[in-house]
Order: C-alpha cells, then structure tokens, then sequence
C-alpha cells in the first residue's frame, strides 16, 4: 500500500506527523494551510487517477482513507461514499455514516446532503425524516443545490413537512440559478404540464435546452451527491 506521506517532502511530513500527534486538535490541523493544500493538490491528483483507471478502487480508497484521516473533509466524503456503496472496500454503513458525520460536522455541505438523502430515502439505513431535513436544511444555508433539490422533493411528496408544490418551486428555482441541472429538469417538467399553475411553455423548453447543455459541461467527481446517489445504485450515472 501506498503511504500518503511519500507524495510529500521531509519537512512537510514533520508537520503532518507533529499536527497528528494531538488527534483531539483538529482545529489546528486545519489551520496549517501549507499542509491542506497540499492535501488537495494530491487528493485531485488521486481523483484523477482513479476516474481515468490508472488506479484501481482499492488503492484509490487506500489513498482517500489516508487524506480523510489527515482531517480533509472531501477525503472523508469519498471514504463514506466508498462505505457507503462498497467501492474499493466491503460495504459498511456504520464506517460510512461515521465519515459523513465528521465531514459535516466540518461544514463540508455535501457530507451533510448526503446524510440528508439517507435518511430521507431510508437507502441501507432505518427512515428518519426529522435527521434527514436537520442536515438537508444545513446544506441548504450552505448554498448546496443538491440539498435545495432534496428539500423540494420533501415538498413535493410530503416527507417531514407539509406538501407544498409552490416551495417546492422555489427551491428548484434556486437551485436552478445556482446552476443545477436537475433543478432545471424538474422545473421543466413543472413549468410544461399545463394543469400546474405554473405552466410556461417557453420556460419549460429553455429550461431543457440549458439543463442539457450544462451536463455535456459536468465534471465528474468521484463520488455522488444528494439524488445522484439513486442514480448510481440504480446503473444510471457512473463517477
């Protein structure tokens, strides 16, 4: 296995090796910025890698496990993530939920969309609509469009909170804005059926034409947020 340490220089590796000494101190980890983006540099290397095969899932999660437990919430993300599907590692949703929840308690929105989306859709964990929309609504505040997405399917369908059809479109819309394409997709699909009050035939298109244009422009990250997630388990979307 590949140390995470022989990507870094010797004085680099003395700092890692003093901030790991203290586990407790997370918050000075994080205050070295010399040291995190280091940690981003060759965690981008490692997606990279990982996406165009030149890794395999087993050393990639190696790699990933090694940055998640150096205090980088992204890294920790992709570790849940990996858990959470059994990429690279055998499926565990106590491992995953673990590294979800230090990532968001890090303020990283995905980790908390995504923690949103489990327990919302009940996917290899018991249902809870309370938790779910407690970190949804976190991601929310942090501008996370997946999250907006999560929050106006609640609304929609009922899940934790009163239907609604109207916030619902408010949410899309900002998601939308924001540049989401499957808030795009879902306004779409709102604005063309002709017995929803906001029916517009024009929008609906134009909607359609930028939601299109903006996937040919996605790139791929190595791990799935908000309702993406389905689509993967699903044989629909690939990372």
């Amino acid at each position: 296995m590949q140390n995470i340490a022989d990507l870094f220089n010797d004085d680099d590796v003395f700092k890692i090796q003093n901030a790991l000494l203290d586990e407790d101190d997370l918050e000075e980890q994080q205050t070295d910025r010399h040291i995190e983006n280091k940690i981003e540099e060759i965690l981008d290397t490692v997606r990279e890698n990982y996406l165009n095969g030149e890794l395999n899932s087993e050393e990639a999660f190696d790699l990933f496990y090694q940055m998640a437990e150096m205090g980088n919430a992204e890294a920790m993300t992709i570790v849940a993530f990996m858990y959470n599907v059994g990429d690279g590692v055998e499926k565990d949703m106590d491992e995953a939920m673990y590294w979800y929840r230090r990532a968001a308690e890090l303020n990283y929105s995905d980790a908390m969309c995504n923690l949103g989306f489990l327990y919302i859709y009940g996917q290899d964990i018991p249902r809870n609509y309370e938790k779910g929309l407690k970190w949804i609504h976190k991601a929310v505040v942090l501008k996370n469009t997946q999250a907006m997405c999560l929050l106006a399917e609640c609304y929609l369908n009922g899940w934790g909170v009163k239907e609604d059809h109207d916030i619902a479109f408010d949410y899309y819309e900002q998601a939308a804005k924001l540049g989401n394409q499957g808030a795009m997709m879902a306004l779409g699909m709102m604005t063309l059926n002709e017995d929803d009050k906001h029916f517009d035939r024009e929008k609906s298109q134009e909607l359609f034409r930028k939601a299109v244009e903006d996937d040919l422009d996605r790139k791929p990250k190595c791990y799935p947020v908000g309702n993406e997630i389905l689509e993967y388990y699903r044989g629909e979307r690939s990372f």
